[in-house]
């Protein structure tokens, strides 16, 4: 797993070719959600500061037709976003 820059975009404004699924693990509870469009670029800054109050690790996965990238931040405990791993179109 590499580190990853924070400034990394998901969404681009105006474009719905991505589909962005969000999953939140905090205290044995699970929480997901998905984002398919958005009015500003979505960056994984973003998503941590949105959900990083009480979260144990956040994944997101980040899907196009034919390609998709799969991050965590929270599971090092070192304050940055990993590439975990990467997917051949949707999951």
């Amino acid at each position: 797993m590499s580190i990853v820059s924070s400034e990394t975009v998901l969404l681009h404004s105006g474009l719905c070719d991505a589909v962005v699924t969000v999953i939140v693990e905090a205290n044995e509870n699970i929480f997901t959600e998905k984002l398919y469009s958005s009015e500003k670029d979505i960056t994984l800054k973003d998503i941590e500061e949105e959900y990083s109050e009480d979260y144990d690790v956040i994944t997101v996965i980040c899907e196009t037709p034919l390609e998709g990238v799969i991050y965590q931040y929270g599971n090092y405990n070192d304050g940055s976003w990993h590439t975990h791993g990467k997917t051949v179109g949707y999951a």
